[in-house]
Order: structure tokens, then C-alpha cells, then sequence
């Protein structure tokens, strides 16, 4: 371990809160954790670390690899507890029941939908607060003797607060409580943890602000930045280290990360030794970007890359459906950014990166900006951020979140994942963007001026341009913005903008601008 990461496990506060970024070595933080108190004197039984998932849960006990530690999901360990304590909680631990019979319980009291407010129903059991419906719900299980694993840890949660002899039966089976992914946590989970604390055991946590992504699910960064005030005396260590992705990666996402205003102020330094590739691309359209992505993969796996080590990632369910038919690859990963939390590939593809789509319309920005970052750091070598300026037939604008990450965009500056279809220098993108199906364009004024363009007819005459709109669109050209973005902040039309810019000799790579402006002129 470097010195943040012993400094963290050797950690001799009552409560600690390590902050660990992507590649920071959470596991091998908690397995040191575990040894340093094992050759301080605790007995392994005594030892309880609580984390997420079954993987998650698997992984820590090899690197642990200690007989008689207890390592374990929250779910898991609370089933244990209900099926231990059968004097307070009954049989109900034999009535366990899976999803397809929790909507059939719960239609009974909503009818229709049952299956769509189930997630209401876990948030507000999560949350400790439980609404109408969540306690009818309750009572209808309780009723017929079952139980769901969404309820478990309030049951037990609820036995603690209601029986003093059942809450120190629990506080006082461990003196030791390691929790994994406390970001994650929910309210309920917390004042789980808060049980064994409150009841002398030393608590130790590993988590990170800015991978905090359930709000869904009643997680809430809250609980991590207020750590200090849940448990009186807390320490809270930082580390720095990134021993996973590349210089290139590391930078890309801490630019990212820093416009997060909830968060804790955190350097993260990259220690792969590899330099790496970030890279940032436009194209005509959704077919495009995907037909590009797929044509980079290949020349990975043509490169002796395995397709194991190769991830794409999207925003939503239905483009991550869409880019997977067209990479018509089993073995290459094609999945969404939550899903992909806790993994990690040599090189991945962060796919529709478009406003709308990524941050999603309507969703807190702070938590969309963790879900990108998360994106970002699953590479340990290259990454490559795409958008489209026309997606599923509409007209599409580049994610702000491409301007935070301060990845220039290329056409291929390099070649580890270079691809030849991108629209990223100024001249081409704009050459790209005109070969758009124009007449599926539901901007039908400006779709018909742009034919009318590509085709040298007439075209309306431009409105007169100030001073600032052109210190405007020359920033807008320096910062490589696509002309459909660049037309909606200058509040003009897009050949307005294509004939501006090359009248004014901005662009490079072939003038397109100024062909265009050229032949418009001529044909006026």
C-alpha cells in the first residue's frame, strides 16, 4: 500500500470515512483494513464488512482471505439476522418472495401499474419514511407470513428501534464494521450502521462523493459529505492515487468532476505510468457514430486487443440496444454507465454524448455529471467521448459535459482509436454535416436553405452580423462547437452560421465555409 492507503487502514478513530476515487484500491484498502486489525488483536469473528453486491462481496473475501471474518451484502446479512431470530421476527424469512410475486402482491391493493411502483415502494422503505402505500404493502406480506429483499433491512431496522435487548443483540456482535461503497448507502442501511456503532463498535468506510448514483434508490452524496456529523469524532481520509487509468483519463475526468458543487474538493493523481488517449468526436447522426464505433473496434481487435478489454457505454437502455446491433459482437461489452460501476476495461466508448441524452432531460446535472464521470473512469488506457448532431431523426446538441472534460476535439490525432468517419475538424464536420438526409429534417426552413446551398440555388439573404456575434461565433469556431450548436446559441440559422464563418476565413481543413459562402453569393 502507498502512504495514503495505510494511513487509511491503519486509521485508529471510532468512525473513519476513506474518500477513494476510481482506481484508488478500495479492496486492497478494506483487505489491509482487515489485517491491520487482525495483527492489532481482534479476533476474525468479530470482524463484520457489508457491501453491495454478491461480486462485490466474492472479491473481498479472496483478497481478505482470512477464515471467519464475515463478509456480506446487506441484503444477506439481514436475512440471516431474520432467519436467526425466529422468537422476534417469525417464520418469515422461509416466505422470501421474488419480483414477479411482489407485483402480484401489490396489485391487489393498485391494480394496473403494479409492477411500475414497486421502485416507489422500495424508495420510500429506503428512505425510513415509508408512505400509504409502502405500509399497506407491509401489512399485506406480513399478513400472509412472506417477506421481499427490499424490506429486509427495515424489518430489522424497525426490531432495533423497537426492542432495546434485540438492538444490543445486534450492536454488540461486532466490534468492528467495514462498509464498502458507502456512498451507496441508504437511509435505512445507515441506521444499521449507526446500531453497531451506537453500541461500541469502531465503524470504517470506503467510499466516493463522486461516484454517488442511486438517487433512485434513495442514495443520496449527503450522506458522505455529512459523515462527520453522523458519527461524533469521525476522521475523513483522502486519497489521491489512481492507479488505474491513464494520465489521459485521469485528466479528462477530474476537469469533469470539479464543476460538481456537492462534492468533496479531492487531486486526483493518475499512477498507471501510462500516458493513454482521451479523444472527443462528432457525427452526421446516431447510424454514423455507431457504424464509426464499430469500424474502432474492429481495428482494436485487429491490434490484438481482447475483446474482453473493450467496453462501450451509454446513457440509456434503447442506445445501448441500438449500438449493440450494429457492433453485432457477444463478446464486446455494450451496456449502460450504471451498470458498468465497479468495472474496468482497457478501452471504452462513452456513446451519445448529447444534451437531452447525457445529462438526461429533466435529471439532477450533478448526479448525470457523476454518471459521466463514472463512464470515464471504467478505461485504464483510452477513452473516446461521442456525440451525433442527429439522433433518432432529430436534431441533436453536443453534451456541455464534452466542454468540462477538456478533451479537444479530433479528427484523429491519434491513432490508437483514431476513426476516419469523425466530424471533428472544423472544415470537415461541417462537409459531414451537409450530407445530413436533409429532407427528414423536422427544421424544414432550414433544411430547405441548406439544400438550396448544397445545391447552389438561391438562398435568403443573411441578417446583418454585429461585433459580438462575431467575437461569438469566432469563440464558438476556436472551441470547435458543431454548426447546428452554434446556430442555436447565436439564435441563427445554420447556413447562416456555415456562410459567416467561411466569409470570415475561420475554417480550416478545406473552407467549406467559404465555398459554401462563395457559391450562395453567386447564386444570389
Amino acid at each position: 500500500m502507498d502512504a495514503y492507503q495505510r494511513q487509511a487502514a491503519t486509521s485508529s478513530c471510532e468512525a473513519t470515512l476513506v474518500l477513494a476515487g476510481p482506481g484508488a484500491g478500495k479492496t486492497t484498502m478494506l483487505a489491509g483494513r482487515v489485517r491491520f486489525l487482525l495483527e492489532n488483536g481482534e479476533q476474525p469473528e468479530r470482524i463484520l464488512c457489508l457491501t453491495f453486491s454478491r461480486k462485490a462481496a466474492a472479491a473481498m473475501r479472496a483478497k481478505i482471505a482470512t477464515p471467519g471474518v464475515v463478509v456480506s451484502t446487506f441484503h444477506a446479512f439481514c436475512l440471516g439476522v431474520l432467519r436467526a431470530r425466529r422468537d422476534v421476527f417469525g417464520a418469515v424469512a422461509d416466505g422470501l418472495i421474488d419480483d414477479a410475486a411482489r407485483a402480484a402482491s401489490l396489485a391487489e391493493l393498485v391494480g394496473d401499474g403494479a409492477l411500475e411502483r414497486l421502485n416507489e415502494v422500495d424508495i420510500a422503505r429506503e428512505r425510513g419514511s415509508t408512505g400509504d402505500l409502502a405500509r399497506e404493502f407491509d401489512a399485506e406480506l406480513a399478513a400472509s407470513g412472506r417477506i421481499d429483499f427490499a424490506g429486509m433491512a427495515l424489518r430489522v431496522v424497525d426490531a432495533c428501534r423497537a426492542d432495546a435487548e434485540f438492538a444490543s443483540w445486534i450492536g454488540g456482535g461486532f466490534s468492528q464494521v467495514l462498509v464498502d461503497e458507502y456512498q451507496d448507502v441508504s437511509p435505512v442501511q445507515e441506521a444499521l450502521v449507526r446500531v453497531f456503532f451506537d453500541h461500541g463498535a469502531t465503524i470504517w468506510a470506503v467510499g466516493d462523493d463522486d461516484q454517488s448514483l442511486y438517487e433512485f434508490r434513495a442514495a443520496d452524496v449527503r450522506r458522505v459529505l455529512d459523515f462527520t456529523k453522523a458519527f461524533a469524532g469521525a476522521a475523513v481520509i483522502s486519497t489521491a492515487a489512481n492507479y488505474r487509468c491513464s494520465e489521459a483519463v485521469v485528466a479528462a475526468a477530474r476537469s469533469l468532476i470539479a464543476h460538481n458543487k456537492a462534492r468533496v474538493g479531492k487531486a486526483a493523481e493518475a499512477r498507471s505510468g501510462v500516458q493513454g488517449v482521451a479523444v472527443t468526436r462528432g457525427y452526421v447522426d446516431d447510424r454514423a457514430e455507431a457504424a464509426a464505433i464499430r469500424r474502432a473496434v474492429q481495428r482494436l481487435l485487429a491490434a490484438e486487443v481482447e475483446p474482453s478489454e473493450i467496453a462501450i457505454l451509454t446513457r440509456s437502455n434503447a442506445l445501448r440496444d441500438y449500438i449493440a446491433r450494429f457492433v453485432g459482437r457477444a463478446d464486446v461489452v455494450v451496456m449502460t454507465a450504471h451498470a458498468a460501476k465497479g468495472l474496468e476495461w482497457d478501452y471504452v466508448f462513452v456513446a451519445g454524448c448529447e444534451d437531452g441524452v447525457w445529462p438526461s432531460s429533466g435529471a439532477p446535472v450533478e448526479e448525470e455529471r457523476r454518471i459521466f464521470y463514472v463512464a470515464a473512469t471504467r478505461a485504464r488506457i483510452g477513452v473516446s467521448f461521442s456525440y451525433a448532431v442527429k439522433r433518432f431523426e432529430r436534431e441533436a446538441f453536443r453534451s456541455g459535459f464534452l466542454d468540462e472534460v477538456g478533451v479537444e476535439e479530433s479528427a484523429g490525432a491519434t491513432a490508437t482509436l483514431d476513426d476516419g468517419g469523425a466530424v471533428s475538424a472544423p472544415g470537415r464536420r461541417m462537409a459531414k454535416w451537409l450530407e445530413v438526409d436533409l429532407d427528414k429534417s423536422r427544421f424544414s426552413d432550414t433544411a430547405r436553405e441548406l439544400r438550396n446551398m448544397k445545391q447552389g440555388r438561391p438562398v435568403r439573404s443573411w441578417t446583418s452580423w454585429s461585433d459580438a456575434d462575431d467575437a461569438g461565433l469566432e469563440d464558438l469556431v476556436e472551441r470547435k462547437v458543431a454548426p447546428g450548436e452554434m446556430a442555436r446559441l447565436l439564435q441563427r440559422t445554420v447556413p447562416e452560421v456555415v456562410a459567416r464563418v467561411g466569409s470570415r476565413g475561420l475554417i480550416c481543413g478545406g473552407d467549406v465555409g467559404r465555398i459554401l459562402f462563395e457559391r450562395s453569393r453567386r447564386a444570389g
